[in-house]
């Protein structure tokens, strides 16, 4: 399973110089946006907007959450905004 943990390497980035320092302001580095990219074109889980042709996807990694705005031309991901937050979502269960 090496690939599990390497394939993300592959996602090739084009990030506008506008959005790479935005990241850098939000300590958001380029693996953890390949990562986030990497699991929603494997798993399908992104949701598509059509009114800005692209994709939202995010990844959980350890305690942080990235969310990442994409879409791809040729064999390039554009990445269009990203942000992260360490709060952790769950379902809420009634048990009686």
């Amino acid at each position: 399973m090496e690939c599990e943990t390497s394939c993300f390497k592959n996602i090739k980035l084009f990030i506008p110089k506008e959005v790479r320092k935005t990241l850098k302001d939000r300590f958001i580095m380029p693996e953890n946006i390949q990562k986030t990219i990497y699991y929603a074109e494997k798993t399908g889980f992104k949701v598509y907007n059509p009114a800005g042709d692209r994709f939202i996807a995010h990844h959980k990694e350890n305690y942080v959450t990235y969310w990442v705005e994409y879409s791809k031309l040729h064999e390039y991901f554009i990445v269009s905004k990203a942000y992260s937050h360490r709060i952790d979502i769950v379902d809420v269960l009634n048990i009686e």
